[in-house]
């Protein structure tokens, strides 16, 4: 599923039926691809805002198909999820009980992400978020 080619971006593309059983698998993939790509320490993130995107696509939408893009350029991960919907998203409410877990996706991905957006495309719209990596600092042992 991922292009890995030294010097240029990297791109993982899913193309789902939209099942919540396949949330799961969409952040498995987008782990490894982190993980071969060497962005590994994005991939917490990465996967719980990748994971609200299409399980938002998935219950807020009527779109039979959903597809995720993910691309890798150094120091920048970009996660696109296109769905079949023009309706932009809505924020709601997060439930009063602290174990609800509906109405967070959206503050989640304006908390973590660097930034994020809607494109509005033809047959619906496209949900982005860009995460950057943090640069490491290497430390000569003598």
């Amino acid at each position: 599923m991922a292009d890995v080619v030294d010097g240029l971006p990297q791109c993982l593309e899913v193309a789902l039926v939209a099942d919540a059983a396949l949330v799961t698998e969409v952040r498995a993939s987008v782990r490894e691809a982190l993980s071969i790509w060497g962005a590994g320490e994005l991939s917490d993130t990465a996967t719980l805002l990748v994971s609200e995107f299409v399980s938002n696509a998935i219950q807020h939408t009527r779109a039979a198909q959903i597809s995720v893009r993910v691309t890798w350029t150094w120091p920048v991960l970009r996660v696109e999820v296109q769905d079949g919907d023009p309706s932009p998203p809505a924020t709601r409410q997060a439930d009063a009980d602290l174990n609800g877990t509906c109405g967070r996706g959206l503050f989640l991905v304006g908390s973590l992400a660097e930034r994020w957006g809607m494109i509005a495309i033809p047959d619906g719209k496209t949900m982005w978020f860009e995460l950057v990596a943090q640069p490491t600092l290497s430390v000569a042992r003598s």
